[in-house]
C-alpha cells in the first residue's frame, strides 16, 4: 500500500511544481486577452472618430455647394432681369 501513497505523494509534489507556472501563464494571457481588448476598442473610438470627421467634412462642402446654387441662380436671375429690362 505504500506504493500508491508515494505515487500519490510525487503527483501532488509534480502538480504543486506546475501550480506557480500555470497560475503566472494564466495571468499573463488575461492580460494579454485585455491589452488587445483594449487595442480594439481604441481602433474601434479611432474609425469612428474618422468617420465623424468624414461626415462633417462633406456636410460642409454640401452646403458650400447649396450656397454657390443660391448665389448662382441669383446671379442668373439679376442678369436675366437686366438683359430683359434692357431691351425695352
Amino acid at each position: 500500500m505504500e506504493a500508491p501513497a508515494a505515487e500519490l505523494g510525487l503527483l501532488e509534489a509534480v502538480q504543486s511544481k506546475l501550480s506557480g507556472p500555470r497560475t503566472k501563464l494564466g495571468v499573463r494571457s488575461h492580460t494579454l486577452e485585455l491589452t488587445i481588448k483594449g487595442k480594439q476598442d481604441c481602433l474601434l473610438n479611432l474609425q469612428d472618430a474618422q468617420s465623424s470627421i468624414r461626415d462633417l467634412d462633406m456636410a460642409k462642402e454640401l452646403a458650400e455647394l447649396s450656397r454657390n446654387m443660391v448665389l448662382y441662380k441669383s446671379a442668373t436671375g439679376i442678369i436675366l432681369r437686366k438683359k430683359n429690362t434692357s431691351i425695352y
